[in-house]
């Protein structure tokens, strides 16, 4: 396994096909208000962990590279990738997501499961994901902000933790939210958000079993590989709060 550099991991902020329910692949829809107000959030976030001296990259997919703009507060370059782009979904593209469970109600019936992503007629695949996301990786030179997509966060989480790419429906998504991949030997720690005051605090993570939220704003992740087992690597989440749409 690869020694990655310790990485931040954004995906943009909501927009308006999400919000409409409609498969976006390789197409693009504008942020909504919420959208760019969680992009802003994440810089808030960035600028409290203290990402000084990390290299910016982002998706050139205008929903991630607006997303990486505004949640860029100290005007960091940001170098486009095409690596980090999210998956291609063909003839689903801009389709809405019940008409696509329409169609192929059978690749639906597992509901956690984002395998159908594999099935898109025309699509990207996704093993070809998986190979130039692993590419990117192995580029960077020190560490890094990537600002990307749903399945491309997952698919890049899973390189870092040591887990097949296979396993990538089994990690968290979300939108506005923040993933923080590093090599740790004590507990980690993380900052949340205090809702009330605005201000940040520390908050302790607990190792549990993999997948398990600890707080509702931060999530651990752990690897299942032995090796790791004195050094070994967790994602912190942070889920920015929700903002309210503003009026029409």
């Amino acid at each position: 396994m690869s020694d990655y550099p310790d990485i931040l991991i954004l995906r943009h902020g909501e927009t308006e096909w999400n919000l409409s329910g409609r498969m976006q692949g390789d197409q693009d829809s504008p942020l909504t208000d919420t959208g760019r107000a969680q992009a802003r959030r994440q810089g808030a976030l960035l600028a409290a962990i203290g990402c000084d001296g990390y290299h910016w990259f982002s998706s050139p997919q205008g929903r991630a590279w607006q997303t990486a703009t505004l949640a860029n507060l100290r005007g960091a370059p940001i170098t486009p990738d095409a690596r980090l782009a999210e998956i291609t979904t063909g003839d689903w593209t801009g389709l809405h997501f019940d008409d696509i469970r329409a169609q192929v109600p059978h690749l639906f019936d597992m509901d956690d499961s984002l395998s159908w992503y594999d099935h898109a007629p025309g699509g990207e695949g996704l093993a070809a994901v998986a190979a130039r996301t692993r590419a990117f990786l192995d580029d960077l030179t020190g560490p890094a902000v990537i600002v990307t997509h749903g399945i491309t966060s997952r698919i890049l989480r899973c390189h870092l933790l040591g887990q097949s790419w296979e396993a990538f429906d089994t990690l968290e998504g979300g939108q506005g939210v923040i993933y923080r991949v590093s090599k740790r030997q004590q507990v980690g720690r993380a900052l949340r958000l205090h809702r009330r005051c605005r201000r940040f605090e520390p908050v302790t993570t607990h190792h549990f079993s993999p997948f398990h939220t600890v707080r509702r704003f931060l999530f651990t992740e752990r690897p299942t590989d032995a090796r790791l087992s004195q050094r070994f690597r967790l994602v912190y989440w942070f889920r920015t709060p929700a903002v309210p749409t503003a009026s029409k």
